[in-house]
Protein backbone atom coordinates (compact mmCIF):
# COMPACT_ATOMS: atom_id res chain seq x y z
CA UNK A 1 0.00 0.00 0.00
CA UNK A 2 1.17 3.54 -0.67
CA UNK A 3 1.50 5.90 2.31
CA UNK A 4 2.41 9.58 2.52
CA UNK A 5 5.92 10.04 3.91
CA UNK A 6 6.24 11.52 7.38
CA UNK A 7 8.88 14.12 8.11
CA UNK A 8 8.40 13.76 11.87
CA UNK A 9 6.32 11.80 14.39
CA UNK A 10 3.55 14.41 14.53
CA UNK A 11 3.73 15.96 11.08
CA UNK A 12 0.85 15.30 8.69
CA UNK A 13 1.88 15.41 5.05
CA UNK A 14 -0.67 16.30 2.40
CA UNK A 15 -1.49 13.23 0.28
CA UNK A 16 -0.22 13.11 -3.28
CA UNK A 17 2.90 15.20 -2.68
CA UNK A 18 5.08 12.13 -2.28
CA UNK A 19 4.52 8.40 -2.15
CA UNK A 20 6.34 5.85 -0.07
CA UNK A 21 6.67 2.08 -0.14
CA UNK A 22 8.40 0.52 2.85
CA UNK A 23 9.81 -2.94 3.47
CA UNK A 24 11.94 -4.27 6.31
CA UNK A 25 15.11 -3.66 4.31
CA UNK A 26 14.53 -0.62 2.09
CA UNK A 27 12.17 2.30 1.46
CA UNK A 28 11.24 3.79 -1.89
CA UNK A 29 10.17 7.45 -1.92
CA UNK A 30 8.75 8.74 -5.19
CA UNK A 31 8.09 12.47 -5.69
CA UNK A 32 6.48 13.99 -8.76
CA UNK A 33 6.63 17.77 -9.25
CA UNK A 34 8.44 18.45 -5.95
CA UNK A 35 7.28 21.38 -3.87
CA UNK A 36 9.32 23.44 -1.46
CA UNK A 37 7.88 21.35 1.34
CA UNK A 38 9.14 18.16 -0.31
CA UNK A 39 12.63 19.60 -0.66
CA UNK A 40 12.69 20.69 2.98
CA UNK A 41 11.58 17.18 3.96
CA UNK A 42 14.49 15.66 2.04
CA UNK A 43 16.92 18.17 3.50
CA UNK A 44 15.77 17.45 7.06
CA UNK A 45 15.57 13.67 6.87
CA UNK A 46 18.47 12.80 4.55
CA UNK A 47 20.94 15.63 5.06
CA UNK A 48 21.38 16.13 1.33
CA UNK A 49 23.90 18.59 -0.03
CA UNK A 50 22.46 22.02 -1.01
CA UNK A 51 23.60 21.45 -4.61
CA UNK A 52 21.59 18.22 -4.72
CA UNK A 53 18.53 19.92 -3.24
CA UNK A 54 18.81 22.70 -5.82
CA UNK A 55 18.85 20.16 -8.66
CA UNK A 56 15.38 18.98 -7.63
CA UNK A 57 13.94 22.40 -8.50
CA UNK A 58 15.65 23.02 -11.84
CA UNK A 59 16.12 21.05 -15.03
CA UNK A 60 19.53 19.74 -15.96
CA UNK A 61 20.63 18.87 -19.48
CA UNK A 62 23.55 16.73 -18.35
CA UNK A 63 23.29 13.18 -17.00
CA UNK A 64 25.71 12.42 -14.19
CA UNK A 65 26.52 10.45 -11.05
CA UNK A 66 27.98 12.00 -7.90
CA UNK A 67 29.20 10.05 -4.88
CA UNK A 68 28.59 11.85 -1.59
CA UNK A 69 29.90 8.88 0.47
CA UNK A 70 26.61 8.37 2.30
CA UNK A 71 24.55 8.39 -0.89
CA UNK A 72 24.72 8.48 -4.66
CA UNK A 73 23.03 11.32 -6.54
CA UNK A 74 22.16 10.65 -10.18
CA UNK A 75 20.52 12.54 -13.03
CA UNK A 76 19.13 10.38 -15.81
CA UNK A 77 17.17 11.37 -18.92
CA UNK A 78 14.42 9.20 -20.39
CA UNK A 79 13.49 9.60 -24.10
CA UNK A 80 9.76 10.22 -24.50
CA UNK A 81 8.26 9.62 -27.96
CA UNK A 82 5.30 11.64 -29.20
CA UNK A 83 4.08 9.46 -32.09
CA UNK A 84 1.58 12.03 -33.39
CA UNK A 85 4.17 14.82 -33.68
CA UNK A 86 6.98 12.32 -34.33
CA UNK A 87 9.19 14.06 -31.78
CA UNK A 88 11.50 12.77 -29.06
CA UNK A 89 11.72 14.81 -25.85
CA UNK A 90 13.79 14.08 -22.72
CA UNK A 91 12.23 13.65 -19.28
CA UNK A 92 14.56 14.08 -16.35
CA UNK A 93 14.72 11.65 -13.46
CA UNK A 94 16.71 12.56 -10.34
CA UNK A 95 17.69 9.63 -8.11
CA UNK A 96 19.19 9.51 -4.63
CA UNK A 97 20.27 6.10 -3.36
CA UNK A 98 21.35 5.50 0.23
CA UNK A 99 22.02 2.15 1.89
CA UNK A 100 18.35 1.92 2.92
CA UNK A 101 16.45 4.36 0.68
CA UNK A 102 15.81 5.02 -2.99
CA UNK A 103 14.42 8.49 -3.75
CA UNK A 104 13.11 9.24 -7.24
CA UNK A 105 12.20 12.82 -8.16
CA UNK A 106 10.63 13.87 -11.48
CA UNK A 107 8.68 16.81 -12.84
CA UNK A 108 6.66 14.81 -15.38
CA UNK A 109 5.27 11.30 -15.47
CA UNK A 110 7.74 8.59 -16.50
CA UNK A 111 5.70 5.54 -17.45
CA UNK A 112 8.15 2.69 -16.66
CA UNK A 113 8.92 4.22 -13.26
CA UNK A 114 5.23 4.63 -12.46
CA UNK A 115 4.50 1.08 -13.64
CA UNK A 116 7.18 -0.40 -11.36
CA UNK A 117 6.07 1.70 -8.40
CA UNK A 118 2.43 0.68 -8.89
CA UNK A 119 3.40 -3.00 -9.09
CA UNK A 120 5.31 -2.79 -5.82
CA UNK A 121 2.45 -0.84 -4.27
CA UNK A 122 -0.37 -3.15 -5.36
CA UNK A 123 1.17 -6.61 -5.39
CA UNK A 124 3.03 -8.20 -2.50
CA UNK A 125 4.82 -10.59 -4.85
CA UNK A 126 6.21 -7.71 -6.91
CA UNK A 127 7.15 -5.92 -3.71
CA UNK A 128 9.11 -9.00 -2.56
CA UNK A 129 10.77 -9.44 -5.95
CA UNK A 130 11.95 -5.86 -6.34
CA UNK A 131 12.41 -4.62 -2.77
CA UNK A 132 13.55 -7.64 -0.79
CA UNK A 133 17.31 -7.29 -1.24
CA UNK A 134 18.98 -3.88 -1.17
CA UNK A 135 18.59 -0.31 -2.40
CA UNK A 136 21.13 -1.11 -5.13
CA UNK A 137 18.98 -3.93 -6.47
CA UNK A 138 15.90 -1.67 -6.54
CA UNK A 139 17.93 0.98 -8.37
CA UNK A 140 18.92 -1.69 -10.91
CA UNK A 141 15.27 -2.68 -11.50
CA UNK A 142 14.29 0.99 -11.99
CA UNK A 143 16.96 1.71 -14.63
CA UNK A 144 16.49 -1.71 -16.23
CA UNK A 145 12.75 -1.04 -16.57
CA UNK A 146 13.45 2.32 -18.19
CA UNK A 147 15.87 0.79 -20.71
CA UNK A 148 13.32 -1.90 -21.56
CA UNK A 149 10.78 0.89 -22.10
CA UNK A 150 13.17 2.70 -24.47
CA UNK A 151 13.92 -0.33 -26.67
CA UNK A 152 10.43 -0.55 -28.31
CA UNK A 153 10.81 3.10 -29.36
CA UNK A 154 13.58 1.90 -31.65
CA UNK A 155 11.10 -0.54 -33.16
CA UNK A 156 8.99 2.48 -34.15
CA UNK A 157 11.99 3.89 -36.00
CA UNK A 158 12.70 0.53 -37.64
CA UNK A 159 9.08 0.27 -38.82
CA UNK A 160 9.38 3.74 -40.31
CA UNK A 161 12.57 2.77 -42.13
CA UNK A 162 10.93 -0.38 -43.56
CA UNK A 163 7.96 1.72 -44.72
CA UNK A 164 10.22 4.25 -46.44
CA UNK A 165 12.24 1.52 -48.16
CA UNK A 166 9.11 -0.21 -49.44
CA UNK A 167 7.49 2.96 -50.79
CA UNK A 168 10.72 4.32 -52.21
CA UNK A 169 11.20 1.39 -54.57
CA UNK A 170 7.55 1.55 -55.63
CA UNK A 171 8.09 4.88 -57.33
CA UNK A 172 7.02 7.19 -54.47
CA UNK A 173 10.41 8.82 -54.01
CA UNK A 174 9.03 12.35 -53.88
CA UNK A 175 6.59 11.51 -51.08
CA UNK A 176 9.37 9.82 -49.11
CA UNK A 177 11.44 13.01 -48.88
CA UNK A 178 9.22 14.30 -46.06
CA UNK A 179 9.02 10.93 -44.30
CA UNK A 180 12.79 10.52 -44.40
CA UNK A 181 13.21 14.02 -42.95
CA UNK A 182 10.83 13.23 -40.08
CA UNK A 183 12.61 9.95 -39.32
CA UNK A 184 15.96 11.70 -39.36
CA UNK A 185 14.65 14.25 -36.87
CA UNK A 186 13.47 11.47 -34.54
CA UNK A 187 16.85 9.73 -34.76
CA UNK A 188 18.76 12.98 -34.20
CA UNK A 189 16.65 13.82 -31.13
CA UNK A 190 17.01 10.25 -29.84
CA UNK A 191 20.81 10.37 -30.23
CA UNK A 192 20.95 13.79 -28.55
CA UNK A 193 19.36 12.23 -25.46
CA UNK A 194 21.03 8.82 -25.50
CA UNK A 195 24.62 9.74 -26.38
CA UNK A 196 25.38 11.80 -23.22
CA UNK A 197 24.17 8.86 -21.10
CA UNK A 198 27.37 6.96 -21.97
CA UNK A 199 29.28 8.84 -19.28
CA UNK A 200 26.46 7.97 -16.85
CA UNK A 201 26.86 4.23 -17.40
CA UNK A 202 30.67 4.46 -17.45
CA UNK A 203 30.60 6.22 -14.08
CA UNK A 204 28.06 3.72 -12.81
CA UNK A 205 30.58 0.90 -13.25
CA UNK A 206 33.06 2.69 -10.98
CA UNK A 207 31.01 4.76 -8.54
CA UNK A 208 28.27 2.12 -8.34
CA UNK A 209 30.63 -0.73 -7.49
CA UNK A 210 32.41 1.46 -4.94
CA UNK A 211 29.15 2.41 -3.25
CA UNK A 212 27.11 -0.82 -3.56
CA UNK A 213 29.94 -3.33 -3.42
CA UNK A 214 31.10 -6.06 -5.80
CA UNK A 215 27.91 -8.07 -5.28
CA UNK A 216 26.03 -5.63 -7.51
CA UNK A 217 28.74 -5.41 -10.16
CA UNK A 218 27.13 -7.96 -12.58
CA UNK A 219 23.86 -5.99 -12.43
CA UNK A 220 25.63 -2.74 -13.27
CA UNK A 221 27.42 -4.39 -16.20
CA UNK A 222 24.04 -5.65 -17.39
CA UNK A 223 22.72 -2.06 -17.41
CA UNK A 224 25.78 -0.90 -19.32
CA UNK A 225 25.28 -3.72 -21.84
CA UNK A 226 21.62 -2.79 -22.32
CA UNK A 227 22.61 0.82 -22.94
CA UNK A 228 25.26 -0.24 -25.48
CA UNK A 229 22.67 -2.35 -27.33
CA UNK A 230 20.32 0.64 -27.58
CA UNK A 231 23.11 2.94 -28.76
CA UNK A 232 24.42 0.47 -31.35
CA UNK A 233 20.92 -0.09 -32.76
CA UNK A 234 20.37 3.65 -32.89
CA UNK A 235 23.63 4.07 -34.80
CA UNK A 236 22.53 1.34 -37.23
CA UNK A 237 19.23 3.15 -37.82
CA UNK A 238 21.13 6.41 -38.39
CA UNK A 239 23.37 4.82 -41.02
CA UNK A 240 20.41 3.07 -42.67
CA UNK A 241 18.26 6.19 -42.97
CA UNK A 242 21.23 8.14 -44.37
CA UNK A 243 21.80 5.41 -46.97
CA UNK A 244 18.10 5.41 -47.86
CA UNK A 245 18.14 9.20 -48.14
CA UNK A 246 21.08 9.05 -50.56
CA UNK A 247 19.38 6.30 -52.58
CA UNK A 248 16.09 8.21 -52.65
CA UNK A 249 17.91 11.34 -53.80
CA UNK A 250 19.65 9.34 -56.55
CA UNK A 251 16.31 7.97 -57.77
CA UNK A 252 14.80 11.45 -57.77
CA UNK A 253 17.81 12.83 -59.65
CA UNK A 254 17.60 10.01 -62.20
CA UNK A 255 13.90 10.66 -62.78
CA UNK A 256 14.53 14.38 -63.11
CA UNK A 257 17.34 13.77 -65.57
CA UNK A 258 15.07 11.50 -67.62
CA UNK A 259 12.44 14.23 -67.80
CA UNK A 260 15.00 16.88 -68.73
CA UNK A 261 16.48 14.57 -71.37
CA UNK A 262 13.09 13.99 -72.99
CA UNK A 263 12.29 17.70 -72.93
CA UNK A 264 15.70 18.51 -74.39
CA UNK A 265 15.15 16.02 -77.23
CA UNK A 266 11.75 17.54 -78.02
CA UNK A 267 13.27 21.01 -77.95
CA UNK A 268 16.15 19.86 -80.18
CA UNK A 269 13.69 18.46 -82.73
CA UNK A 270 11.34 21.46 -82.54
CA UNK A 271 14.13 24.00 -83.04
CA UNK A 272 15.06 23.07 -86.65
CA UNK A 273 11.37 22.58 -87.49
CA UNK A 274 10.66 26.09 -86.24
CA UNK A 275 13.62 27.29 -88.26
CA UNK A 276 12.22 25.62 -91.42
CA UNK A 277 8.73 27.07 -90.95
CA UNK A 278 10.32 30.47 -90.36
CA UNK A 279 12.24 30.28 -93.62
CA UNK A 280 9.23 29.19 -95.66
CA UNK A 281 7.18 31.91 -94.04
CA UNK A 282 9.43 34.57 -95.57
CA UNK A 283 7.83 36.81 -98.16
CA UNK A 284 10.24 35.93 -100.98
CA UNK A 285 10.87 33.37 -103.69
CA UNK A 286 11.85 30.01 -102.20
CA UNK A 287 12.59 26.57 -103.62
CA UNK A 288 9.90 23.86 -103.42
CA UNK A 289 7.11 26.41 -103.08
CA UNK A 290 5.38 28.88 -105.33
CA UNK A 291 5.09 26.64 -108.38
CA UNK A 292 1.99 24.74 -107.27
CA UNK A 293 -0.13 26.04 -104.41
CA UNK A 294 -1.68 22.63 -103.84
CA UNK A 295 1.66 20.90 -103.24
CA UNK A 296 3.48 23.67 -101.32
CA UNK A 297 2.09 22.60 -97.92
CA UNK A 298 3.01 18.96 -98.43
CA UNK A 299 6.48 19.84 -99.66
CA UNK A 300 7.12 21.72 -96.41
CA UNK A 301 5.66 18.87 -94.32
CA UNK A 302 7.95 16.37 -96.05
CA UNK A 303 11.02 18.54 -95.38
CA UNK A 304 10.06 18.83 -91.72
CA UNK A 305 9.33 15.10 -91.39
CA UNK A 306 12.65 14.14 -92.96
CA UNK A 307 14.45 16.53 -90.62
CA UNK A 308 12.71 15.07 -87.57
CA UNK A 309 13.49 11.48 -88.65
CA UNK A 310 17.15 12.30 -89.25
CA UNK A 311 17.42 13.91 -85.80
CA UNK A 312 15.70 10.94 -84.10
CA UNK A 313 18.04 8.53 -85.87
CA UNK A 314 21.01 10.60 -84.77
CA UNK A 315 19.83 10.67 -81.11
CA UNK A 316 19.28 6.93 -81.16
CA UNK A 317 22.73 6.30 -82.60
CA UNK A 318 24.22 8.41 -79.82
CA UNK A 319 22.16 6.39 -77.31
CA UNK A 320 20.42 9.47 -76.02
CA UNK A 321 17.08 7.74 -76.48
Amino acid sequence: MCYPARAGPFEVVAPGMRKVIETKKITWIDIESPTERDIKYLEKNFNLHPIVLEEFSVSSHRSRIENYKNYLFMIFHVPFLDKEKQEIKPRELDIVVTKTHVITVRHKSILPLKALFDQCNLYEEAKRNYMNESSGHLFYYIIHGILEYVSPKLDFIEDGIDHVEEKMFRGEERKMVTEISLLRRVIIDFRRIIEPQKSFFDSLLTEGVEFFGSKLEPYLYDLSGSYSSIWNLLETHKETIEALENTNQSLLTTKTNDVIRVLTIFASIALPLTFITGIFGMNTSLPLVGKGAETDFWNIVVVMAVTAIVLLAFFKKQKWL
